[in-house]
């Protein structure tokens, strides 16, 4: 019996929907190297995203629940002076965490997790509250 091969999660498609739908204007910032392998601009952004009413340039990192944490982490130590020069310029930082809280629905949750910059302790993630989101699946 073979094994059944599980799909990679279509978090780069659901952040494109979900922005649009609240009003954003988004762009993909990475892009392919090798096959399979992608870069992020400035080694953390994978979208940027502006919206009238809203000052400065989102830009954010997006992954999978369980992988977001890391991501946090890797954007305060690896790619710390491109984040604060980011930040410092007016611009906001938020690391995405799509889940998929039960598998036989096609209902998402979206955790995100907003890192921005203090005067004396550098670089913090701070929490938002959880967001589902129902994935159709069409695209």
């Amino acid at each position: 019996m073979k094994k059944k091969r599980t799909a990679k999660a279509p978090v780069n498609q659901m952040t494109l929907d979900y922005c649009r739908t609240q009003g954003w204007l988004i762009g993909r910032t990475e892009y392919k190297v090798r096959y399979n392998i992608t870069k992020d601009l400035f080694g953390f952004i994978d979208f940027v995203a502006i919206r009238p009413g809203t000052k400065g340039v989102l830009a954010l990192q997006v992954t999978t629940f369980e992988n977001r944490l890391a991501r946090i982490k890797k954007i305060c130590t690896e790619t710390r002076e491109a984040a604060e020069s980011w930040v410092l310029a007016g611009n906001q930082i938020e690391v995405w965490g799509w889940k998929r809280p039960n598998t036989t629905q096609r209902t998402w949750a979206l955790k995100r997790d907003c890192v921005i910059m203090y005067e004396r302790d550098g670089l913090r993630s701070i929490d938002v509250p959880l967001e589902t989101k129902s994935n159709t699946g069409d695209k």
